[in-house]
């Protein structure tokens, strides 16, 4: 074999190497598509912050006793890992991603590190492969489907709501209201008007269609389960009421002036607000057997499988729990707090 034939040999096998490791990255870095069907957390989560997130049997959560740090675990409380140090708030998952907002970190170090400003970010399961989908100041964001929907926040300008692909392509603003899109239904987006009126909509994800479903409605974060929307009822001192979409019918579940609310497989979590007398308050979901779960008032009331988790309002900590389901029995969530000594 001459010389000139083995050189030419050698750079055609070199270049094909190349070849395979540009195809090779390439596939790698593709962002794998999600289901239509993806929902990111539930709305009720959102409403109070979305500080905790469960899905395909982890829980993803920001934990207060690590300054928010992005932490997961299993329903139980077991398995618990710092995944990302900044602090994170409106999570969601979906496939092998996690998508949070942070108001920025300047400090930190170790695995998974984010050295962020403040934005919505996109890693993955285990908090790797860190991506800034924007560095828009958001007061909310919800994955729907593919997409990334978020309320971006403007002191000089309205208050609006833009979408962009889970790999950060087609931006775009999609609505001109101050509405907070949190409630992802079967390709539908349900919420309440703001500056025009309180009614009842819902936004097509395929067209960015809004629908006025109930024009009479006066109320604020509404929540879908089912054929039912339950909401604060604006006309009635915020209690919390719910609406039939099938029959029109509108049920008071309690006559409680109420601040947040969230569900349970059994009970709905509210809370009461009533001077000396207010109280995390939980009943069943045609209003009976309402009983207090703990004095005082509380903010971010976030549920997962097993546990209702709150806090005091004006302060993170201490972070409270109770069992989603069983009786009350309310403790201070001190997994969380080990589990910072075990990072260390």
């Amino acid at each position: 074999m001459s010389s000139r034939l083995r050189v030419i040999l050698v750079l055609g096998a070199v270049a094909a190497i190349l070849v395979i490791l540009v195809v090779a990255f390439r596939v790698s870095s593709q962002m794998s598509a999600l289901p239509d069907s993806t929902k990111g957390n539930t709305a009720a989560n959102l409403y109070n912050n979305g500080l905790f997130c469960e899905a395909e049997g982890k829980v993803y959560f920001a934990n207060p006793y690590d300054n928010n740090s992005l932490y997961s675990m299993n329903p139980d409380e077991t398995d618990m890992k710092r995944l990302v140090s900044s602090a994170a708030r409106f999570i969601n998952a979906g496939g092998k991603y996690i998508i949070f907002y942070t108001e920025g970190s300047s400090g930190g170090s170790g695995l998974g590190y984010v050295r962020s400003a403040h934005g919505i970010y996109r890693v993955t399961q285990n908090g790797s492969s860190s991506v800034a989908l924007t560095t828009d100041p958001c007061t909310m964001v919800l994955l729907a489907g593919n997409h990334v929907y978020y309320q971006r926040y403007d002191v000089e300008t309205n208050t609006t709501n833009y979408r962009m692909t889970l790999d950060k392509r087609n931006k775009e603003q999609i609505t001109e209201d101050y509405v907070t899109l949190a409630d992802f239904q079967d390709g539908r987006i349900f919420y309440n008007g703001v500056t025009g009126d309180h009614s009842l909509y819902f936004m097509d994800t395929a067209n960015n269609q809004s629908v006025n479903v109930w024009p009479e409605g006066n109320l604020w974060y509404p929540v879908v389960r089912g054929s039912e929307v339950f909401y604060l009822d604006l006309n009635d001192d915020y209690s919390l009421c719910k609406y039939n979409m099938a029959d029109g019918s509108v049920t008071t579940l309690c006559t409680d002036r109420v601040v947040n609310f969230n569900f349970s497989d059994s009970f709905i979590y509210y809370n009461k607000e009533d001077g000396e007398n207010s109280a995390l308050m939980r009943m069943h979901y045609d209003g009976t057997g309402q009983e207090a779960v703990l004095s005082g008032v509380y903010t971010d009331i976030n549920v997962t499988s097993n546990y209702v988790y709150f806090h005091p309002y004006g302060s993170d900590l201490p972070c409270y729990r109770t069992p989603a389901n069983g009786s009350v029995q309310v403790t201070t969530f001190d997994a969380a707090a080990a589990a910072v000594l075990q990072q260390e």
